[in-house]
């Protein structure tokens, strides 16, 4: 009898298991000054604040940004987030750029950070980005300091 018990317990989990599904992760937030400069030569131009990167160049430079991630869901669509600020008439144009294990890029989409304090939200599609997978954004900021890369995040 213990044993049917156990047998009937342990298809029961398995079966609520199944039914309520895969656990989902927390966002994940990375600070700007975590960025790094795009080209070794501009190391000393990509300068970093307590709450920031920037440019202090007095032309444009890129920094490349990896977005922390959990392994995700195949299948499942998932959004990055980049928050800046320019200041004047600046913008701030960026690639995010996903990735296999291996490197092999699956896909990228390009926006334009504008104005102060901005907020985009770029989603790939479901099945463009798989579980083991990396993803990066390329931003060109702005010379004399005038955009800065606040931080990056991957919603779970």
């Amino acid at each position: 009898m213990f044993f049917k018990q156990v047998a009937v317990g342990s298809l029961l989990c398995g079966v609520l298991s199944a039914v309520v599904g895969v656990a989902q992760a927390d966002n994940i937030n990375t600070s700007g000054v975590a960025c790094q400069n795009y080209n070794a030569g501009e190391a000393l131009d990509i300068d970093r604040l307590p709450y920031a990167v920037r440019n202090i160049a007095s032309q444009s430079r890129p920094v490349n940004c990896s977005f922390p991630r959990s392994p995700a869901n195949d299948g499942a669509a998932l959004p990055f987030i980049v928050d800046g600020n320019n200041t004047g008439s600046t913008t701030t144009p960026c690639t995010v750029t996903v990735y296999t294990q291996n490197g092999t890029v699956e896909g990228s989409k390009m926006f334009t950070g504008s104005g102060t304090d901005w907020r985009r939200t770029v989603t790939f599609d479901a099945g463009t980005i798989l579980s083991g997978g990396y993803a990066t954004v390329l931003c060109t900021l702005a010379s004399g300091g005038s955009s800065q890369i606040f931080g990056v995040a991957s919603v779970q």
